[in-house]
């Protein structure tokens, strides 16, 4: 079971890591996307 927990924790950082460099492309890209993404990270 830690294993499993383990593995889990290291997905949802590279997710977060992977939506981090999203918010800084579309930030070099003019920030338009970035205004967007605390509330679709809400739901």
């Amino acid at each position: 079971m830690n294993h499993l927990t383990r593995n889990k924790t290291k997905l949802c950082m590279f997710m977060i890591s992977q939506n981090t460099r999203k918010q800084v492309e579309s930030l070099r890209n003019g920030g338009f996307k970035l205004a967007e993404l605390p509330g679709s990270r809400l739901k």
